[in-house]
């Protein structure tokens, strides 16, 4: 199954094999964007919008639902912040 993850993955590993060939000087500010690149991937990935119907299909008391919600919150802005 081709899955974004799959994408994601196989990207990276395309972008660190470019890479590879570079001088010292020229990988350091590439291996910087692609990191922040990644970090605002994962910043997305974890939004609450995406992530709310996942939420609510779950089969759990509701007190449960908003503490991973709370969670799911703050990795969130903890990725925002790595991306900044």
């Amino acid at each position: 199954m081709d899955t974004l993850t799959d994408r994601l993955l196989d990207d990276t590993q395309r972008e660190l094999a470019r890479l590879s060939g570079m001088s010292r000087e020229e990988m350091l500010p590439a291996l910087l964007l692609l990191s922040l690149e990644r970090e605002q991937v994962a910043a997305i990935a974890y939004s609450e919008d995406l992530l709310i119907h996942r939420l609510d299909a779950l089969d759990v008391p509701d007190e449960v639902r908003e503490l991973l919600r709370r969670v799911i919150l703050w990795v969130q802005r903890d990725e925002e912040l790595h991306a900044q």
